[in-house]
């Protein structure tokens, strides 16, 4: 819908602003989104989805204390099968994602080790 497109774009700026703190909300907006089927279908239909995705890679490469919400919201998305095909054709590898999850998973902080699991 328009306003999903319209929210999406708000978050892709926030996630490639400066403050790693507001990118880490934004991701984490994103993962509360597409939680469930009913919001995950709506993002995937919106034309901005690869730019987010794209901004919750780079977050993903952050420090731990921000990188989590960027996990959280890439495990959401690849719930969907297409998402995951989508992007292994369009060049992500999963060897770069897994990697930073993995660091994420051995995190002290258990929120954070939860959200790349």
């Amino acid at each position: 819908s328009g306003r999903c497109a319209q929210l999406l774009r708000g978050l892709r700026e926030l996630l490639g602003g400066e403050d790693p703190r507001v990118a880490s909300d934004a991701a984490n907006a994103v993962g509360n989104l597409v939680f469930n089927d009913e919001g995950r279908y709506q993002v995937l239909a919106c034309p901005d989805l690869q730019e987010v995705f794209q901004g919750l890679r780079q977050l993903l490469k952050s420090p731990e204390d921000t990188a989590g919400n960027a996990a959280w919201a890439i495990g959401n998305l690849c719930r969907d099968d297409n998402f995951c095909r989508k992007m292994v054709a369009e060049g992500v590898t999963a060897d770069e994602v897994v990697a930073s999850l993995a660091r994420l998973v051995g995190s002290v902080d258990p929120q954070t080790a939860c959200d790349a699991s």
